[in-house]
């Protein structure tokens, strides 16, 4: 398939979202002020992920061996194996990504905008959009809260804030600030998912999104070269040619909303640049590769680093 997004086997794509249609097309729209339950029911989120003791039948032997310190994860609704881990993982509910937000859109009027599970429901995210609204000269930015995790080990439990251009609907990972500081906050699955201990560490003040614009703000004044954007791109990612190719071009015009106010020949262009090749034409596996590695993979890496070298050179 194009894709790995979650498809069950009745062709109900695991994902719901609300305002502009998602690049790949796929998935439930949702209506303004939808209830976290018809959300989670649209986003195909609505089973538990259930563990079993691991155990194995050696080729020609009737012996079954029983594996004490892992257990297999899987889907309660189709048995479906998620991965298999040591027996002291904690288990992240697709219901406990929901309920992280319960709270925050009743206090701050937080609004849920996507949800949905990828490979099989061995990933899953819901994010949910702040309310603030800021610009940069002529081109909008929102902030998100997105929360993510993993069935199969594979992932740690994360929020964080993230941002969007609305021009180009470029995800942009912010990851502020050290942890504990309102940027990011990341729990291993050795220990148990604390939702009050992760939102008080987020603080979830809209000082964190001003400090983001603050900086944001100051990449649009800043000068950049080609050649000097060209510097940066290959310590950036190296001797990809190809990369180095389209990471130019995005920066020279192709780039969605080059047009905008404090884009061409900035700092700021130049990270859109990089984030939209992240995004976009990063080679991937499929959509859903494509997806995960923006959010939390290679890409993600990519687009903080680029973020970094963009405010030093900013400063």
């Amino acid at each position: 398939m194009a894709h790995e997004l979650t498809i069950r086997e009745d062709g109900k794509v695991e994902m719901a979202w609300i305002g502009e249609k998602p690049w790949h097309g796929l998935g439930v729209e949702m209506r303004p002020n939808a209830t976290i339950e018809e959300w989670k029911h649209a986003a195909g989120m609505d089973w538990n992920v259930e563990s079993s003791r691991v155990v194995f039948r050696a080729r020609g032997s009737r012996k079954v061996v029983v594996i004490d310190d892992s257990v297999v994860l899987h889907r309660s609704d189709n048995d479906s194996p998620l991965g298999i881990v040591s027996s002291s993982y904690e288990i992240v509910q697709p219901n406990e990504a929901f309920d992280f937000f319960r709270d925050l859109i009743h206090s701050i009027g937080l609004e849920i905008n996507t949800a949905g599970t990828l490979f099989g429901g061995k990933r899953y995210f819901v994010s949910a959009k702040i309310g603030e609204q800021a610009l940069i000269q002529n081109d909008n930015i929102r902030g998100y809260l997105l929360f993510t995790t993993s069935a199969d080990g594979t992932l740690k439990t994360r929020a964080k804030f993230v941002s969007e251009r609305v021009v180009c609907n470029n995800t942009l990972s912010i990851a502020l600030g050290e942890k504990n500081k309102g940027g990011e906050v990341a729990i291993s699955h050795r220990s148990k998912f604390d939702a009050d201990a992760a939102r008080e560490a987020l603080g979830l003040a809209p000082k964190t999104f001003e400090t983001f614009m603050a900086d944001m703000r100051k990449l649009t004044t800043r000068r950049l070269s080609s050649d000097i954007a060209e510097t940066m791109t290959q310590k950036l990612v190296g001797k990809d040619q190809k990369a180095n190719k389209r990471i130019a071009e995005l920066f020279m015009g192709d780039a969605k909303g080059f047009s905008a106010e404090g884009f061409k020949s900035t700092a700021w262009g130049w990270l859109n640049s990089v984030t939209e090749y992240v995004d976009h034409g990063m080679r991937a596996k499929s959509e859903s590769h494509r997806i995960s590695n923006a959010l939390f993979g290679i890409g993600d890496t990519l687009k903080n680093t680029a973020r970094e070298m963009a405010l030093d050179y900013a400063r």
